[in-house]
């Protein structure tokens, strides 16, 4: 059966994921992870768009995305995957694919969802049983979200992709007025029914949103 053709909205959001071919790690050590956060920062800028959450696991890359004018999310994922496939087999003297065909995508509706995928995103690493804490997790997002000096150090060292102003639209999603508190706090209620709801919107579904914007 033929793949259907992507829908693209610009100001959109797209959940995006993608893992190592067989299920092989696609990051052996912390050079692999700066090598991608990289190439992540450049095609940001080369493609403008905006990068709300990021999430880089041993054999998973999550990413949510807003796309601009004559930005698509195959296009920035084809220049993404292909260099970074190419920088790692340079580095292990390896030949071959390592992402699982092409990526997944799931289109959704900015309000109300942002700020709930933005945490979705950061949890991972704890549902996977990588932490106990989301706080310990070094290649996250999460870490940008804080506005403590020790985060702001970590996050210098590893040269993450700017996104200040996307973190200011998803902070301002919380209405309480100390907003790295209120993030917190969002992100530490959050319930496993919550969680497995949430992920089974993103597995089961290509659109997240109300009845209209599905439409």
């Amino acid at each position: 059966m033929p793949r259907l053709p992507r829908v693209y909205i610009e100001g959109a959001l797209y959940y995006i994921t993608s893992q190592g071919n067989q299920n092989r790690d696609l990051f052996n050590d912390k050079k692999d992870y700066e090598n991608y956060l990289e190439l992540l920062a450049k095609y940001k800028k080369e493609h403008g768009f905006r990068l709300f959450a990021f999430m880089l696991l041993p054999k998973h890359v999550h990413l949510l995305i807003e796309v601009k004018k004559n930005a698509t999310i195959s296009a920035i994922m084809h220049d993404l995957n292909s260099l970074y496939t190419k920088v790692f087999n340079s580095r292990y003297q390896r030949k071959g694919h390592l992402f699982q065909g092409r990526f997944k995508s799931v289109l959704i509706e900015k309000e109300p969802f942002l700020i709930r995928l933005v945490r979705y995103i950061h949890l991972n690493p704890k549902r996977a049983g990588l932490v106990n804490q989301i706080d310990e997790y070094a290649f996250s997002s999460h870490k940008l979200y804080l506005a403590d000096q020790a985060t702001k150090d970590a996050v210098r060292e590893l040269r993450f992709p700017d996104i200040k102003s996307e973190i200011e639209e998803a902070l301002n999603c919380l209405k309480e007025p100390d907003k790295q508190k209120a993030y917190r706090e969002y992100v530490a209620s959050v319930t496993d029914k919550e969680n497995f709801e949430t992920g089974r919107l993103l597995h089961r579904q290509a659109f997240v949103g109300c009845k209209e914007f599905e439409d």
